[in-house]
């Protein structure tokens, strides 16, 4: 699994960190969607653990199993194995949300650019 945003993704697993050690946090997280992770595993992930939370289910990394594929597992397994600090955690998962949604914005634009460029093109090659 290779990440195309490196910043934005250490941000996303810093999330799923936090999620999984206080899942409490995930009532303070609803400006935050997995639509604007850049991972799209983790954008899952995070989707999932929301659902949970807001079911009343587990949100314990072993509960995901059922809704993941072994290599997704292992990738989260890898992502939840990694240090996160708990003193923090509202501090660190506010840095992180704005990161993401800074991204994503980032994102959104790049691609309007894109579309600029090739609506451009488009007009260029029916003038000539």
């Amino acid at each position: 699994l290779r990440y195309e945003n490196i910043r934005s993704a250490r941000a996303e697993e810093g999330i799923i960190r936090l999620c999984l050690m206080d899942p409490e946090l995930i009532r303070s997280m609803s400006s935050l969607s997995g639509g604007q992770f850049s991972s799209p595993l983790l954008g899952k992930v995070y989707e999932c653990l929301k659902r949970r939370f807001e079911q009343g289910l587990s949100t314990r990394l072993s509960a995901l199993a059922a809704e993941l594929e072994p290599e997704e597992m292992d990738h989260l397994a890898h992502v939840a194995s990694q240090p996160e600090s708990a003193a923090n955690s509202r501090q660190a998962m506010h840095d992180y949300i704005t990161l993401i949604q800074s991204e994503f914005l980032r994102r959104q634009e790049g691609d309007q650019d894109e579309w600029l460029r090739q609506a451009q093109q488009r007009y260029k090659e029916k003038k000539a």
